[in-house]
């Protein structure tokens, strides 16, 4: 289904279920509501029409929340929400905000929004900006969910799974993209065959980027290490070298890089850079 077509279907159950209300009296209302999370200020503003959801309108580095107070009930409304929300800002992270769940309700709505590419899930209130920090610069499952962010832009060919999910593993313990390979019982001149249609880059590139987004998520997790000190941990030779590298991928430095969270402002400036030559597909 096309990301207009679920604009359609969001706007149609929202202005049905505000007529039914209206009209009945007795619906319960939609507690949705969507803000946009600031960083590294750490201000909610909130989001009021679709029209808002568009790349340009969003500073680098912010974070989409969606306030949900019944999120069982009514959770296949904010799933057709949050997929137009990913689909119109595929740069921004998503986090669902179930402020009046239960720990059951709150159990099966994590599990719902991780099969919808949400990272993040929190409950209560105020919102923990902390809570939100852990998980989306947690890099346990970073090959999966960047291969999945790949495919949704037909960046990912056959065959080229396996080879993505080794590199974006396994970049932060390995000194060379060809010691990687040959650790993984292939030759980096395969890889390199396998992946000659891949409009993003050779292996080497997808190195530079993995170690580089691991590396910022570090940064990101925790705001008082050093840059020196996680770049040696993940294999640079010193800090000035990693901070060549965030300015060549994503065009800025690691100083203003970690005041984001997550990992897709990162990815998705260095596809715009490197694949989509300053445009934004996903706009046209």
């Amino acid at each position: 289904m096309g990301s207009l077509s679920l604009e359609r279907i969001a706007v149609l159950l929202t202005s049905l279920h505000g007529f039914f209300s209206r009209l009945l009296g007795r619906l319960p209302s939609m507690s949705f509501t969507a803000f946009r999370l600031i960083m590294p200020r750490h201000v909610l503003e909130p989001v009021v029409s679709l029209a808002e959801l568009m790349p340009q309108r969003w500073s680098f580095g912010s974070v989409l929340v969606v306030r949900v107070e019944e999120p069982v009930a009514e959770w296949d409304y904010c799933a057709v929400i949050i997929a137009v929300f990913r689909r119109r800002t595929p740069g921004v992270p998503i986090v669902v905000w179930a402020v009046g769940a239960s720990l059951a309700e709150f159990e099966a709505a994590a599990a719902g929004a991780r099969d919808l590419g949400v990272r993040a899930i929190v409950r209560g209130t105020p919102l923990e900006v902390e809570s939100v920090r852990r998980q989306l610069t947690d890099a346990g499952h970073l090959a999966a969910d960047v291969i999945r962010y790949l495919a949704e832009f037909n960046l990912v060919y056959n065959g080229e799974e396996d080879i993505l999910r080794i590199i974006l593993d396994g970049a932060p313990n390995h000194r060379t993209v060809g010691d990687l390979a040959r650790e993984s019982g292939c030759s980096l001149r395969t890889w390199r065959y396998r992946m000659r249609f891949n409009p993003a880059g050779s292996p080497s590139r997808w190195f530079n980027l993995a170690r580089a987004l691991h590396a910022m998520l570090a940064l990101q997790r925790s705001p008082r290490a050093s840059i020196e000190s996680v770049a040696l941990s993940m294999g640079y030779a010193d800090g000035a070298t990693f901070s060549r590298q965030c300015t060549h991928l994503f065009g800025g430095r690691p100083g203003h890089l970690r005041l984001t969270l997550g990992w897709e402002p990162l990815l998705s400036s260095w596809l715009e850079r490197s694949v989509w030559g300053g445009r934004q597909p996903w706009t046209q």
